[in-house]
């Protein structure tokens, strides 16, 4: 239909449908949920339409051959989703929220997402020290329990770029720096460096020498005026107020006018049914630290015993010349980043665990 944009109010009344009770006599009233499926793919879409992420029963999502450039982290807040195709858009990443999905028992069993112009690691190899270190960092929501022989779609983790510090105006405090993600970018400047996971970066100027797991970086400087706002932000019931209290302190010279785009982004980002920490879950508009991690989609079987015992069938790469797929994490703090590993001793053991990437 080359739809360029879905209004709010017309999928709000989606989130209205419900079954008409089949009423039998003799015979109990149950009252069942609906299993919605929206098909959106096709058309013109540049935005994400907010007001998916609020329809509750959603079964399947399709928003194939569109322009969206990025996938909201409330997507993960639909339980009920059981096939999500975004395939044929301009995403560069998706959100690491949409993991908490994608586990052995979830609802989530269908997952397309290729061909999309992802980033991509610079080099061919990657190295697994230190890789259940670094999953054991994130808040991660438990497995459902389910009986039964499950099939559906789980993820690899391969590896992750270094850590993008950044402070409440955005100003960069690290080396390593996402590309912007509104630039146009070659096949060469969407691939990003990687770090083991025994190495963390650190901002600039910040010694990295602390113990393995207790590393504690302060931001540069004491909480700013705007961040304060913008904490504000995240706890009252109506942004767009505050909003009005931004642009006056901008035209008063009281703040920035970076700022005023800065604060655009979060209330969009709110508006999209906001973002958390993936490290200690607080809710967050503007994340202070971002990395990317490198993930392969898999076809999977779970046996699971009734006493929700596991036993994983093995896991097969979807298809060997895909691309890994890239998850974006956000941190609330500098110091809401991912575990140290302890550094190998062994060098060659090190070699050993350093694998081709396959293409």
């Amino acid at each position: 239909m080359a739809l360029e944009t879905i209004s709010d109010s017309i999928l709000e009344f989606i989130n209205q449908i419900a079954p008409i009770p089949v009423v039998t006599k003799d015979v109990a009233f149950v009252q069942r949920d609906p299993e919605i499926k929206l098909y959106l793919s096709s058309n013109w879409l540049k935005q994400f339409p907010a007001a998916i992420v609020n329809i509750e029963h959603l079964t399947v999502l399709s928003l194939r051959g569109n322009r969206l450039t990025q996938i909201p982290p409330a997507l993960a807040s639909l339980k009920h989703l059981q096939t999500l195709n975004v395939a044929q858009n301009s995403l560069r990443f998706l959100p690491a929220e949409l993991l908490d999905l994608m586990k052995g028992g979830s609802t989530l069993c269908d997952v397309q997402v290729h061909p999309n112009p992802f980033y991509q690691p610079k080099v061919e190899d990657y190295c697994i020290w230190g890789a259940e270190e670094y999953e054991m960092s994130f808040k991660h929501n438990p497995a459902p329990k389910y009986e039964g022989l499950w099939e559906g779609t789980t993820s690899l983790l391969r590896a992750r770029t270094p850590i993008q510090f950044s402070d409440s105006a955005r100003v960069i405090h690290s080396d390593f720096e996402l590309p912007d993600p509104d630039m146009q970018l070659t096949p060469e400047e969407r691939k990003l460096e990687l770090e083991d996971f025994y190495e963390l970066s650190t901002p600039i100027g910040v010694s990295a020498s602390a113990p393995t797991g207790s590393q504690k970086f302060e931001p540069v400087g004491a909480p700013s005026l705007f961040n304060l706002v913008l904490r504000a932000a995240v706890r009252y019931p109506d942004p767009t107020a505050i909003k009005e209290a931004i642009e006056d302190c901008t035209a008063n010279n009281s703040l920035r006018p970076g700022h005023k785009a800065i604060f655009e982004r979060a209330l969009k980002a709110h508006q999209l049914g906001g973002r958390s920490c993936c490290v200690c879950g607080r809710n967050t508009l503007n994340p202070v630290t971002e990395w990317i991690e490198f993930r392969e989609l898999c076809p999977t079987k779970v046996q699971f015993g009734a006493s929700n015992g596991v036993q994983e069938c093995p896991r097969v790469v979807r298809n060997p010349t895909e691309s890994w797929v890239p998850f974006l994490r956000r941190g609330c703090s500098w110091n809401c980043i991912p575990a140290k590993a302890p550094k190998p001793t062994d060098e060659m053991a090190e070699s050993r665990l350093r694998i081709p990437q396959m293409r």
